[in-house]
């Protein structure tokens, strides 16, 4: 479970202000938090790791959400972000360990496009297996 520590009233009101705006993207419940967002892409990376098995949309709108962790990230001041960098380098490296790399990004992103956008599971089945035959993913 990821805790964030926050040390002060600035801090607190910059997580705030940026957790009100991407509450307000994704529809978040208003209790939704960073570290909410933190262990949302955790628990992916678990799913990754035990087999992936919901279709290709839902796998990348986790994507789609790790993106905007870190579009929130380079908006923190820099004790912060270099602590969600630390939290988030062991996951990058398990979810790229897990994975394998595409022949295209699974969906039309913004650049510069973010590796996670170009990784499949390893243990392919099911509906995700389909769609990535179909889309000439792998």
């Amino acid at each position: 479970m990821i805790t964030l520590i926050l040390r002060d009233e600035h801090e607190r009101r910059v997580i705030a202000t940026l957790m009100d705006a991407l509450r307000d993207e994704w529809g978040f419940a208003s209790s939704f938090g960073l570290d909410d967002l933190l262990n949302r892409w955790a628990a992916f990376v678990n799913d990754v790791e035990k087999g992936y098995s919901l279709m290709l949309e839902d796998y990348t709108q986790e994507l789609a959400i790790r993106d905007s962790v870190e579009d929130l990230k380079e908006k923190l001041p820099e004790r912060l972000r270099s602590e969600v960098e630390g939290l988030l380098q062991p996951l990058d490296q398990r979810f790229r360990f897990l994975t394998r790399t595409t022949k295209e990004p699974l969906l039309p992103v913004e650049l510069p496009v973010k590796f996670w956008w170009y990784r499949l599971p390893n243990a392919l089945h099911g509906d995700l297996l389909e769609a990535a035959l179909a889309e000439h993913l792998i």
